[in-house]
């Protein structure tokens, strides 16, 4: 018994280990999604371009005109710390919308996010700075107006301006706030408190309007990512539908018209799913489809396209593959889908065959290289389950004869899942 315990947990080493490799899988598509949200949060950031200039500039003219006004050479020092950061903002748009390379990495985001937290926070951090200044040493005066005027104008104004980020926003507001409001408290008296209380509450609802701002923009993006997916991919699996593969594989023959490269396209059947479907039910059959699109995509390079056409008819269109690769790639697959399926508490068995056709020797167009492939399953499964086929002229000849000798075009199949070459049905 202890002999056939350890056997029996050696022949569980190979399930658990796949099942540990799907679950890698489905993480690391749930990171590039979030990494891809992520990207378009940051690239709002730098949406606005005009916003930026205009705000510098103004603030630079408010310094200016408190220097006109009062004499006082501390406005010097806010006229060039305003200048520099304003022109560091500035330099930082341009370069973000002026770069090539548009698939950001991770780390790259970061520092351009970095970027915009520091110039967005210094710059909140001055206009506080500046409004209290100017509360403390130049009380009841027009400058005073004039600058709280503005600090109030740039907490409402900044309420939206970065609330892809809620965290810049709350900075930005926190920055501006309390010196503002410390310097008004301090002067004690009735008009400098109630200013101090209005900024207090005009502070805190920037903040609620930012966080609103923040979930519609988040739920917006959401939503368009919600519906790219469903516009190209399988809403069962997750794979590419057909028109996004046909799409993907029209590109990769692109590349390989020139002779330089070779484009391998393999169709995958399920050789069970119909039994399954008629012992276990459409549930259970559904579970099979998604661990099979898992099984596939084990292991595959990152530029391969895979994808679900219908029923259990899987594809994978590999550009840069030639035909010795793609069989590999193949029998490993198939080898993969024969391991038994644990659906709801049991073992279930359904098994694959596939067919191979590499451009351009197998054709030189989608239709052919698709027709040409699928002859191959046809193949495969005619000579038995399990099997791998690939394309040869030979298997063309072979269907002609049989749709001459029958007479239907629409006849040609593989036994009990035969299907019609032209419709793929």
């Amino acid at each position: 018994l202890k002999i056939l315990g350890v056997f029996t947990f050696i022949g569980l080493i190979p399930r658990q280990s796949e099942a540990v490799k799907n679950m890698q899988l489905l993480v690391e598509q749930k990171q590039n999604k979030e990494h891809q949200h992520y990207l378009k949060l940051v690239s709002e950031l730098f949406s606005v371009k005009k916003s930026i200039l205009f705000a510098s500039l103004t603030a630079i003219m408010i310094v200016l005109v408190c220097i006109y006004e009062t004499g006082d050479r501390n406005y010097y020092l806010f006229l060039a710390l305003f200048g520099i950061t304003g022109a560091a903002r500035c330099a930082s748009m341009c370069f973000y919308n002026l770069r090539t390379d548009v698939t950001t990495s991770l780390k790259t985001a970061q520092r351009w996010e970095y970027s915009a937290l520091a110039g967005a926070w210094t710059f909140s951090g001055l206009t506080g700075l500046i409004g209290a200044y100017t509360v403390l040493f130049h009380a009841a005066s027009d400058i005073e107006i004039l600058v709280i005027g503005s600090v109030v104008g740039y907490i409402a104004g900044i309420s939206s301006r970065n609330a892809s980020r809620y965290f810049i926003t709350i900075g930005q507001i926190s920055a501006i706030y309390f010196p503002f409001a410390i310097s008004l408290f301090y002067k004690s008296d009735i008009i400098h408190i109630a200013l101090g209380l209005f900024i207090t509450i005009l502070c805190a609802s920037a903040l609620l309007m930012a966080r609103n701002v923040h979930d519609t923009i988040v739920a917006r993006q959401r939503a368009q990512a919600e519906l790219e997916v469903l516009a190209h991919h399988d809403s069962m699996t997750g794979l590419l539908n057909r028109n996004a593969f046909m799409s993907e594989l029209t590109s990769c023959l692109a590349g390989s018209m020139t002779g330089a490269t070779a484009t391998a396209l393999i169709t995958i059947d399920l050789d069970r799913f119909k039994e399954v479907n008629d012992s276990h039910g459409h549930a259970a059959g559904d579970a099979v489809l998604k661990e099979t699109a898992l099984r596939i995509m084990q292991d595959l390079q990152s530029d391969y396209s895979v994808a679900r056409l219908g029923g259990d008819e899987f594809m994978i269109a590999m550009p840069d593959t030639g035909v010795t690769e793609a069989i590999r790639i193949a029998t490993d697959i198939i080898h993969r889908l024969s391991e038994p399926f644990a659906i709801a508490g049991t073992q279930v068995i359904c098994g694959a065959s596939a067919g191979i056709a590499v451009a351009p020797r197998d054709g030189s167009t989608v239709a052919d290289l698709v027709r040409h492939a699928d002859l191959a399953i046809y193949e495969a499964k005619s000579s038995g389950r399990g099997q791998v086929a690939f394309y040869s002229p030979a298997f063309s000849q072979k269907y002609q004869d049989r749709i001459a000798l029958v007479g239907r075009p629409d006849f040609a199949g593989h036994g009990e899942h035969g299907r019609n070459l032209r419709t793929r049905q």
